[in-house]
């Protein structure tokens, strides 16, 4: 098998090697914000070595960008050695390091807001539980409101429904019914 060596899948120009330091930055960004859910507890089902392995990658992905770097000073002819490359470099590098500042703290407010937004929807659910729960103890207070009545209320309603039909059956006996003819004296 033939070996191949890490500059030799390098990009030839200097516009390749940013887009590729573009690329490794914005995936440097999504690590090391899904390092911030992990730690604030808000990404579930990671296994027990995906932080570290996840450091890892950054440091991998950091290596790269440093390596992108010198080749784009070498495709540009520079040497890295001089006194004012040096300065120029180091400028540079503050000016990098601004940016990453700048961009950890937009990615942390944006891991903020997430981690916001999870617990405005885990309080949604938690209050809509509370009005569904309400509303079961609604039903269950009228239910039981409406079995105490029928307990209180039906054997004297069944017992005066009861009377009241054998007054009117005695009624009716006395009225339609032909009475025995007595003799009169």
């Amino acid at each position: 098998m033939n070996e191949q060596t890490a500059e030799e899948f390098l990009p030839d120009t200097v516009e390749g090697c940013m887009a590729e330091i573009e690329d490794l930055e914005v995936a440097i960004d999504r690590i090391t914000a899904q390092i911030g859910l992990y730690d604030e507890g808000l990404l579930d089902g990671k296994p027990d070595d995906w932080k570290q392995r996840a450091v890892g990658a950054l440091m991998h992905k950091r290596k790269d960008i440093s390596q992108l770097n010198r080749e784009i000073l070498h495709i540009k002819g520079e040497s890295s050695a001089s006194q004012g490359d040096l300065k120029s470099e180091i400028n540079r590098l503050k000016g990098c390091l601004g940016k990453e500042i700048a961009k950890s703290a937009r990615y942390f407010a944006a891991i903020e807001k997430q981690r916001e937004q999870l617990q405005n929807q885990a309080n949604g659910k938690s209050a809509k539980m509370r009005r569904v729960q309400h509303a079961q103890q609604r039903n269950n207070y009228s239910l039981t409101k409406a079995k105490q009545y029928v307990a209180e209320n039906c054997p004297h309603l069944i017992d005066g429904l009861h009377a009241c039909l054998t007054m009117a059956q005695a009624e009716y006996n006395a009225t339609h019914i032909e009475q025995p003819d007595t003799p009169a004296t």
